[in-house]
């Protein structure tokens, strides 16, 4: 399947995918503006560097503002988003420091890792990006030069990617791929039901975890429910959640016994996989087994990311199979570009109706206890998928921004 595979990427990296270049050439002069006007809000604070803790901390504490205690694996107070989102101002909402400096570190993002990158490595109109295809240990693709495999979800620099001359853009992603594969590898019947049946399993849980009916859930009560249960089948406690989320651990721990108790495989398999790791270990490393019978090696210090890493190999199977049963099926010249759980297809206007049938009857499979099924887009940009979409009006709107990031990570939005 790798060497099958390894075919059809190298036809993908040959064939390229089209940029629109008047719309990053135009977003830089915009971004450089921002980024002159942001700089000038952190050397007012004395912060030279966005990116230096030591600074930060510094600046804050001179305002007598507090920190969210985070720690990095070293010890070291951390600054990431996590950390800056919960630095508040005497309204409530993030303190306009902190949204400066999450502000200055995005702009900078933009210019130098995507849009000056596109630039770069374009010819002329074109992208032809290297697909690293065994880069993770999971097994996962990682796109370079430019890097596109951790773009944002916001059509903020997906906008860059356009549809060839009279081409429309199909992009095919599997829905709900992580939790219907965890459902499939733990065999958790509850889950398993709840895909068969429709049903909402994350207001399920946020109705038990709150003791409420199904029908009085708020939106707000199950946005929480399914975050966790993404972190656990991520590998991440309660405690690593309500920091992440800025939860009480009391409330957390509620979310995560009531996931234990509608879905007690998922903990059971989490053990077998632990244990799996740990009496398979040599020189620091245990290793765990995929549905095609390859071994995914996981530091044993860490054994209890085993579930990440499962997940994560089983969805980099799915995507892979999905290319070559796609090139077999005649359209593999259309592939642009895979990502993560996604294929972009670059299709000519009257043939757009075809590809996409033919499309998602191919990557849609039963080879799983689950269902994997898709989501189809069809679109003139990458960016039309996302555009609306909360993340993407707080990156398009500054003044919007820390209202949305509050709601991202899980706080009542001010």
């Amino acid at each position: 399947m790798e060497m099958a595979c390894a075919r059809v990427l190298t036809k993908i990296e040959h064939n390229g995918l089209r940029i629109d270049r008047p719309y990053i050439e135009d977003s830089l002069v915009k971004l450089h503006k921002k980024k002159i006007d942001l700089a000038g809000v952190l050397a007012e604070n004395g912060i030279v560097s966005a990116n230096k803790s030591a600074e930060l901390l510094a600046a804050f504490d001179r305002l007598g503002l507090a920190v969210p205690d985070r720690k990095s694996r070293t010890g070291g107070q951390k600054m990431d988003e996590a950390v800056l989102v919960g630095i508040l101002g005497p309204n409530g909402k993030i303190h306009p420091l902190a949204e400066a400096i999450l502000d200055y570190r995005y702009v900078s993002r933009n210019i130098q890792t995507y849009f000056n990158k596109f630039l770069e490595y374009a010819d002329g109109d074109m992208l032809h990006p290297h697909i690293n295809q065994l880069e993770a240990r999971s097994g996962r693709m990682a796109v370079t030069d430019p890097a596109l495999h951790a773009v944002e979800k916001s059509s903020v620099i997906r906008d860059a990617f356009i549809a060839g001359e009279g081409n429309k853009l199909i992009l095919i992603d599997y829905s709900n791929e992580e939790l219907r594969l965890a459902a499939s590898n733990t065999h958790c019947k509850n889950m398993i039901e709840a895909f068969a049946s429709g049903a909402d399993m994350h207001r399920g849980t946020a109705a038990l975890a709150f003791n409420k009916a199904e029908k009085d859930v708020t939106d707000y009560e199950r946005q929480k429910s399914k975050r966790a249960m993404f972190s656990k089948v991520y590998g991440g406690g309660s405690l690593r959640f309500a920091t992440y989320m800025g939860l009480q651990l009391e409330e957390s721990d509620r979310i995560f016994a009531a996931l234990s108790k509608r879905f007690p495989e998922l903990d059971q398999e989490m053990t077998r996989l632990i244990a799996q790791v740990r009496g398979n270990q040599s020189g620091g490393f245990g290793w765990i087994t995929l549905s095609d019978n390859r071994r995914i090696y996981v530091p044993v210090d860490r054994a209890y990311s085993s579930m990440a890493y499962r997940t994560q190999g089983e969805g980099s199977i799915v995507l892979k199979r999905s290319i070559v049963r796609l090139d077999a099926a005649g359209l593999g010249d259309f592939i642009r570009l895979p990502v993560h759980d996604e294929n972009m297809l670059d299709v000519p206007d009257e043939d757009v109706p075809e590809v996409a049938r033919l499309a998602t009857e191919v990557m849609e499979t039963d080879e799983y206890i689950v269902r994997l099924t898709t989501d189809c887009n069809i679109v003139t940009s990458w960016g039309e998928k996302y555009r609306g979409a909360e993340r993407d009006v707080a990156m398009r709107n500054w003044d919007v921004r820390d209202a949305a990031i509050a709601a991202s990570r899980g706080k009542e939005p001010a």
